[in-house]
């Protein structure tokens, strides 16, 4: 048994497939969650990547929605999983024609397929989508996806946190200014559906709240009466260090 466990992190490396991102400018939009997603703000995301010559998109968890995997009773019925499915495949088939490169991490609603199915990775999930992950003639990837809540980016030698932080608070920034004190570096959190940034506390690194790619009349939890804060759809242009937001009204 102790031999066994000599090989765990090797194991886990390989299953969690990490990505590291080099990058001077890309687009990273989080929190999709198709089929509620905004057509709209793709279009306005299809618009910028031709505007500023953007060649990289990272998604930070949540392209998928699983609405009916949610543990959580249902007040309105929505598509089929199957339909789900299928739609994924049609965004990531445009990404992927779009963009150079996708760079995919999982959120906590990709995760629930794979609480569900036990021992599944992120990778067999969007295998249902019908897009391999590997280009069948030339053999290079067609998009690039882990296991991991989280990727990292580098920019000019500096080092960016893109992740899907299993946190959340009423207030913004919190969470990713503390993300930033503890991993000492610049961070984009999705999850929070909330569209704001900063710096963190000691005023070095840039801390980013990302939004989300959903559409809000179509996600139906958002009709419930809450104190929570206000989401906000939108995405961000990161060039060179610099975030840069794109919703509406901006």
């Amino acid at each position: 048994m102790r031999d066994a466990r000599r090989n765990y992190p090797a194991i886990i490396l390989e299953q969690r497939n990490p990505i590291t991102i080099e990058s001077d400018n890309i687009i990273v939009a989080g929190d999709w969650h198709i089929p509620f997603y905004d057509d709209a703000l793709l279009d306005s995301l299809l618009l910028v990547k031709e505007e500023y010559g953007v060649k990289d998109i990272a998604i930070p968890g949540d392209l998928w929605d699983c609405d009916n995997l949610s543990q959580y009773t249902k007040i309105v019925n929505t598509c089929s999983f199957d339909d789900e499915a299928r739609e994924v495949g049609v965004v990531l088939r445009l990404l992927i024609q779009e963009f150079d490169r996708v760079f995919i991490c999982r959120g906590n609603h990709e995760k629930r397929w794979m609480d569900i199915k036990g021992g599944f990775s992120v990778q067999a999930l969007f295998q249902l989508s019908g897009v391999p992950s590997i280009d069948p003639v030339t053999e290079q990837p067609l998009y690039h996806l882990t296991t991991d809540d989280h990727m990292h980016l580098i920019q000019k030698g500096e080092k960016w946190l893109l992740c899907h932080p299993r946190n959340y608070r009423q207030v913004p920034l919190s969470v990713v200014r503390d993300l930033a004190s503890i991993h000492g570096m610049h961070v984009f959190g999705a999850h929070g559906h909330q569209l704001a940034q900063g710096v963190d506390r000691s005023g070095r690194y840039n801390v980013v709240d990302g939004g989300g790619m959903f559409d809000k009349a179509s996600l139906d939890y958002l009709r419930e009466t809450t104190t929570h804060p206000e989401t906000r759809p939108g995405f961000y242009l990161i060039q060179d260090n610099a975030p840069r937001a794109f919703s509406y009204g901006l």
